[in-house]
């Protein structure tokens, strides 16, 4: 169900079980985060905004910082909201990421020598820069002609109101 880049990450708040059963209920809890998250970002232009920045501006990516200031989020410092939601992204295999440090890795805190101490940031430590990917720039993009954003959020929000049918019997987008 999940593609192979999502299926190695592990819930560490949910006991382990190498049951196919278990794992496959775990996919089924884990799609409706990963749902609402790409429907999010076709419902903010997410990629209409990476792709006009790159044609009008000449720019080959954004920071977490430049999508929250011109979508309107939160972009406080201290919250991590848009880049997690970004890497998210990433890991579907919509944006691509370019430098900055990976949120995910847990490096070693103590230094070869004294010298590594004061060593200067490298090149990682700026900004990751998020852009399309061609697959995102070809059907989430409104500047495209095959453009399909607009489907996929259609068929997102009827299911949303599937619960409230079974529980009314009445039709909520009809």
């Amino acid at each position: 169900m999940l593609g192979p880049r999502l299926r190695g990450y592990e819930n560490c708040y949910i006991a382990s079980s190498t049951s196919p059963g278990h794992q496959r209920l775990l996919e089924l809890a884990y799609v409706s985060g990963v749902s609402r998250a790409f429907t999010l970002s076709v419902k903010l232009d997410l990629y209409t905004l990476l792709r006009s920045s790159r044609e009008k501006e000449g720019v080959e990516g954004l920071t977490a910082a430049d999508v929250a200031a011109r979508l309107g989020l939160k972009a406080d410092a201290s919250f991590r909201g848009v880049t997690d939601w970004l890497d998210l992204l990433v890991s579907l295999g919509l944006l691509d990421r370019k430098g900055g440090s990976n949120p995910n890795t847990v490096t070693d805190s103590t230094a070869d020598s004294e010298d590594d101490k004061d060593a200067a940031p490298t090149a990682s430590s700026s900004p990751a820069l998020y852009s399309n990917t061609t697959e995102a720039d070809t059907y989430l993009a409104k500047q495209s002609p095959d453009y399909m954003g607009g489907h996929a959020v259609l068929y997102h929000d009827r299911c949303v109101y599937v619960g409230r049918e079974v529980s009314t019997g009445r039709h909520c987008l009809s």
